[in-house]
């Protein structure tokens, strides 16, 4: 050994122990915060609101114009937001939507709702409020108190505000500073809010600003927050339009900072943008990252994507890889989804039996045993409840899953032939056939249907039954009233049904009284009688 050898292996065990507590340094630092990337979206110049006085064709679009543009800089700034900001949000405006409807508001993470003529409409407030219970944020300012989680109150002409108190308030006191009383110009007042939502100024006739935050009971839900002002985020003042409150670093600009701070914090599309792609899936002119119900079901992408976490992958119920956002029968049921979801579009999807899966993804909405495939999208009752909801779809007082007709009130509950299915509503009542096939769709169940293999001749292979032709048939006035039969063919008595096969439904009085099935049935025992005389002979 070499004397050098001892000192290399100190080395080497030194050199070991330095990357083991690297190696543990690195484990226990925390990872640096990640820049949260916000899609914000706001209505086009069309869409908002213009004041006659304002040059240039300006309008208060938060897109676009001038009258927000130093809020504009102000989310922009990276020294507010950004990998370097004082929050690491970085905000980019996606394209503006040119209608409120809920289709077209997809492909965002935070919708702003800057003042827009004519004046909203209640239907039209409610599709941010869908959008926000799936987890996209929400700011609005406008001309009047408008916002889905509070109605639309008086107005004063009053310049400042009455602050609630600002301790434990993420808006008033966050990440900007302390929120101090603020410039506003003519300003509206809320009323009936929800009673969640929490308050965050008044002018004399009530709150002017407030805020929610729906994932206190939704999680993963977004927030929102709503002022009835439009002028205290301005920068620019035209008489006759409206003043500026907001110039850079003033207090308005504070409260600005922290609103969307706050709102962005946890803002996000469901389903993102790069997973839905540009195509347009129900051909209605708009691509399907923009597209709020892509596959054209009524209901919104957002509730059909399974849960609101963006990094999971939208759920697929019938595992037929489509997923359920763009399948219009999730649960492959033969019930649309449309038909099984029960409300409107701006709805979460219904739940009948609160067993957890949406009746879009439940084979048996109601949990009564019987299929929502049979049930259907019907009322046999017609009690206002469609039968894949009701437990007793023909008030019948037997419960769909016991009830041997479910969809024909049939009290007696009869099953001759023991199939499981009534007499009332069997197509073919002697013989057991549960399942109801009827190829002809002539009612009489294949079973018993001659005409579709229900009866043929025991020596004729062939699928094709035998058929008594016309010329063997004659009326009474041709013959007396017992048929009598020749070499040449069978003779019947076309007034009257022959006795019929055992087992053959086709005999009951209800089938026999219709001139087509007496013939079949009349043909079915003339074959009989002929195979007699064969044997005797």
């Amino acid at each position: 050994m070499s004397p050098s050898t001892p000192l290399r292996q100190r080395a080497a065990r030194t050199l070991a122990l330095l990357s083991i507590a690297c190696a543990a340094m690195l484990e226990t630092e925390p990872a640096a915060a990640q820049t949260r990337r916000v899609v914000l979206r706001a209505p086009s110049r069309s869409l908002s609101l213009a004041c006659s006085a304002m040059l240039g064709g300006q309008t208060f679009s938060f897109n676009e114009d001038q009258w927000y543009a130093q809020a504009r800089a102000s989310l922009r700034d990276p020294m507010n937001f950004g990998p370097s900001g004082v929050v690491r949000i970085e905000f980019v405006f996606g394209p503006p939507f040119n209608e409120l409807r809920p289709e077209v508001l997809d492909g965002a993470d935070l919708l702003v709702l800057n003042p827009y003529s004519p004046m909203p409409q209640v239907e039209e407030l409610r599709a941010f409020g869908a959008y926000a219970r799936q987890g996209v944020g929400f700011v609005s300012f406008q001309n009047a108190a408008a916002t889905f989680f509070a109605g639309s109150g008086p107005c004063v002409g009053e310049n400042s505000v009455t602050l609630a108190p600002a301790a434990g308030n993420p808006v008033l006191t966050g990440p900007f500073g302390t929120v101090t009383p603020y410039f506003t110009g003519f300003n509206c007042a809320f009323i009936s809010p929800d009673p969640a939502a929490r308050v965050l100024s008044s002018n004399s006739r009530g709150p002017n600003g407030m805020m929610i935050d729906l994932a206190a009971t939704t999680p993963l839900a977004g927030r929102a927050v709503s002022f009835g002002d439009e002028e205290h985020f301005a920068s620019l003042s035209v008489p006759g339009c409206g003043s500026a409150g907001l110039t850079r670093g003033n207090n308005n600009d504070v409260l600005l900072r922290n609103v969307f701070a706050w709102v962005g914090a946890t803002a996000h599309d469901p389903i993102p943008s790069s997973v839905e792609g540009t195509g347009d899936l129900d051909r209605d002119g708009i691509t399907d990252d923009l597209d709020g119900d892509t596959d054209n079901d009524g209901i919104l992408d957002g509730f059909e994507a399974g849960d609101l976490d963006p990094a999971t992958p939208p759920i697929d119920t019938d595992r037929d890889g489509t997923p359920d956002y763009r399948d219009t029968d999730s649960d492959n049921d033969g019930v649309s989804d449309t038909a099984e979801h029960g409300g409107d579009i701006y709805s979460p999807l219904v739940d009948s039996d609160m067993d957890g899966a949406p009746d879009a993804r439940d084979t048996d909405s109601d949990n009564d045993g019987l299929p929502d495939a049979r049930e259907g999208v019907g009322d046999a009752d017609m009690d206002g409840t469609p039968d894949i909801r009701d437990r007793d779809s023909d008030n019948d007082g037997v419960p769909d899953g016991m009830d041997v007709c479910p969809l024909l009130s049939d009290p007696e509950q009869q099953d001759t032939d023991r199939d499981r299915v009534g007499n009332a509503c069997d197509n073919c009542p002697t013989v057991a056939n549960a399942d109801q096939a009827d190829r002809d769709n002539n009612r009489i169940g294949d079973a018993c249907d001659p005409g579709d293999g229900g009866a043929r001749d025991a020596g004729d292979a062939s699928a094709t039954p035998d058929v008594v032709a016309s010329s063997d048939v004659i009326s009474d006035a041709q013959t007396s009233t017992d048929a009598a039969a020749s070499d040449s063919g069978v003779l019947v008595d076309a007034g009257r049904a022959p006795p019929m096969p055992a087992g053959c439904g086709c005999s009951t009085p209800a089938r026999s009284r219709e001139a087509r099935h007496t013939l079949v049935c009349a043909a079915i025992a003339a074959l009989a009688l002929t195979t007699t005389k064969r044997r005797r002979r």
